[in-house]
């Protein structure tokens, strides 16, 4: 069976260093990681390096529905390179690219 890969890219205009802060520190994590407006992500839990761990919880403002996304960090190349298991099995990559002005 043939594994089928999800290419998302996204350009920020802000520094390296600042695009990785904001994506893996727990206190920034809270802010964007959710789906959309009604929902919220209450808790971020992440321990960056390669065997830790991240917990991140998703929650609908309502109160109906909640779930933990939870992964283990298999590379972490500081400002360069985050890959990780979902506890699922699937695999994630996220490369960190500067462009030049």
């Amino acid at each position: 069976m043939e594994t089928k890969k999800v290419k998302i890219e996204a350009k920020v205009d802000k520094s390296t260093p600042k695009v990785w802060e904001f994506w893996t520190q727990p206190k920034h994590i809270t802010n964007w990681n959710f789906a959309s407006d009604d929902w919220h992500c209450p808790n971020a839990e992440n321990n960056l390096k390669k065997g830790g761990e991240f917990s991140f919880t998703m929650a609908s403002k309502d109160g109906k529905m909640s779930f933990d996304l939870r992964g283990t960090y298999d590379e972490v190349i500081e400002y360069e390179q985050i890959s990780y298991s979902l506890e699922d099995g699937r695999k994630v990559d996220a490369f960190f690219t500067a462009e030049p002005h």
